[in-house]
């Protein structure tokens, strides 16, 4: 497996670099003194994975298809038939037009209605085998809402997103990469009494780790005194993931609360799966919002404010079918590029991609309303 990114960093010789880190990463930039915002090597990350994960490869065929969009390319990939056979050459549907959303309007009878189409283009994409990680335009569209609600630049800090069926696939997908059956997940109080809805820890037989709650959430001195004290032995190995739903279950943990969580984590080495699918539906107070940021969009500022070069203790998990429809069947992942794509590896030996039409229909809405549009729908 191989992590890029987009942004290109000039060459520094040795002699310009104080290497201050554990990692060896500069914290500085010698030449203009600035912090360098990148994540963690690839490498750092195989501590998080299940012994499956380590053995697993991405298909070997499906794994090429970004590789057509490469100028000049004339693909010759099997099973992928020739786009101008398949009988749809357009679909249009009918949506709210968000723009004068309001709560007093919300009634269908009284909303304004706008046509989407789908034209040939998009269409034919949708109905093709595609990329795992999802369409490029639902994927950049994805990354912008990220930047827009959480603060998150994926071309200057170097994450992915990755669409999937759901956010609970994709959580359950990642349990089977970062855990290994039988291993333990640290799981907070208020969670764990939803975990019923979420068959993969059962299923993987994880043992679960409960973290104590009061009123402000997360209690971060008991999480640390339970990595501190933890035996650790070959057959009981230190927790490595923390599972949490932050928004819908429980007393929604506190700004101040989740930056000392942010600090033990990255203490004791352990990764934040973030899964948050209420977080559209909760009130859409922009005050709220900011004292109970999310673990995703507090990172960055911890990063800042600890002098820690890159982030990547945080994967989060997002989804379309709490506030467009559960049979769409569109979610996605955000986190570090290596982690995300060895979920990917799991989808592209089993389901190879999200559906590519729900993926399509999803893209044509959210380019008709716009960011803006989104958030006055789902919080109208």
């Amino acid at each position: 497996m191989t992590m890029t990114t987009n942004e290109k960093v000039d060459p520094i010789s040795p002699e310009e670099v104080k290497v201050t880190h554990e990692d060896g990463i500069p914290l500085v930039d010698p030449r203009n003194g600035t912090d360098i915002i990148r994540h963690r090597s690839e490498a750092y990350y195989t501590q998080f994975l299940s012994d499956a994960a380590l053995q697993r490869k991405p298909s070997a065929i499906h794994a090429l298809v970004p590789l057509e969009q490469t100028p000049g390319v004339v693909s010759l990939l099997a099973g992928k038939p020739n786009s101008t056979t398949f009988p749809f050459t357009q679909l249009t549907f009918t949506a709210p037009d968000p723009s004068p959303y309001t709560e007093i309007s919300s009634s269908s009878s009284s909303r304004a209605i706008i046509s989407v189409t789908l034209k040939e283009d998009l269409l034919s994409q949708g109905l093709q085998y595609t990329a795992t990680p999802g369409m490029d335009g639902l994927i950049e569209w994805f990354e912008q809402l990220q930047e827009r609600v959480h603060g998150r630049n994926a071309r200057r800090e170097g994450w992915s997103v990755s669409v999937g069926c759901g956010a609970r696939e994709l959580v359950g997908k990642s349990i089977e990469a970062f855990v290994n059956p039988g291993g333990p997940v640290l799981v907070d109080a208020d969670t764990k009494l939803h975990l019923h809805q979420i068959p993969i820890f059962q299923v993987h037989s994880c043992r679960i780790i409960d973290i104590p709650t009061d009123s402000f959430g997360i209690l971060p001195s008991t999480l640390e005194t339970i990595l501190e004290t933890w035996n650790v032995t070959p057959t009981n190995p230190r927790p490595k993931i923390l599972f949490t739903i932050p928004y819908g279950v429980g007393p929604e943990t506190c700004r101040e609360r989740r930056l000392e969580v942010l600090k033990v984590v990255r203490k004791w080495g352990v990764i934040i799966l973030e899964d948050d699918p209420y977080y559209y539906l909760t009130p859409p107070s922009k005050r709220a919002r900011a004292e109970c940021s999310s673990y995703f969009a507090l990172e960055t500022e911890l990063s800042s404010e600890a002098g820690v070069v890159g982030y990547g203790h945080v994967v989060r998990y997002d989804t379309l079918t709490t506030t467009l429809g559960p049979g769409l069947g569109v979610g996605w992942i955000s986190g570090p590029g290596p982690l995300v794509g060895v979920v990917d590896t799991y989808s592209s030996s089993a389901n190879l991609q999200a559906p590519s039409v729900s993926q399509a229909v999803a893209l044509a809405l959210l380019r008709a309303w716009g960011h803006e549009g989104f958030l006055k729908y789902v919080e109208g």
